[in-house]
């Protein structure tokens, strides 16, 4: 009876696991992010867009009563930074992330958590994801409130970057 009780505990275990994996649908990626040090004050919006069977996420300019468009990461609006992103078992992975700043690039991949609104991304100099940064990403769920001056979508696709780890 004990062994019966515990194999039908692990199935479930199992089975529960399994549906929570592949309940996040590629598509839940897709669309306005932003990130920033203070939940409640975005400093870069993004957009994640699928091409092919890989991912990408370029950077917008975008207005609040604080801030002009052209003030807030000019060098980057419209470039792809996050890119060679692959969806696999309900995770973006595998793919690389450019930092403007030291100009380097780093491997990357991001996890959805609750409930689709926030993707905490893991940027690291190994494969492995040993030695790295976590950065989270929360969901634009309102994009008419910042006034998004998005970019020419041709424009963004030809910024794409070769990559750069292997």
């Amino acid at each position: 009876m004990k062994k019966y009780f515990l194999f039908n505990s692990t199935l479930i275990f199992l089975l529960a696991s399994t549906a929570s994996v592949f309940s996040q649908s590629k598509n839940d990626f897709l669309g306005y992010w932003y990130f920033t040090e203070n939940k409640n004050s975005p400093t870069t919006v993004v957009n994640i867009f699928e091409k092919g069977s890989k991912f990408y996420a370029y950077a917008f300019t975008y207005k609040d009563s604080s801030l002009s468009a052209t003030e807030v990461h000019e060098n980057m609006r419209g470039v792809v930074f996050a890119y060679d992103l692959k969806f696999e078992n309900g995770d973006l992975v595998d793919g690389e992330i450019y930092e403007p700043s030291s100009n380097k690039h780093y491997y990357f991949k991001g996890k959805l958590e609750d409930n689709n609104n926030e993707i905490k991304w893991r940027a690291s100099i190994d494969k492995t994801a040993l030695f790295g940064a976590n950065l989270i990403w929360y969901r634009v769920k309102d994009p008419q409130k910042y006034k998004i001056l998005d970019v020419d979508f041709e424009s963004v696709e030809k910024t794409i970057p070769e990559r750069k780890k292997k």
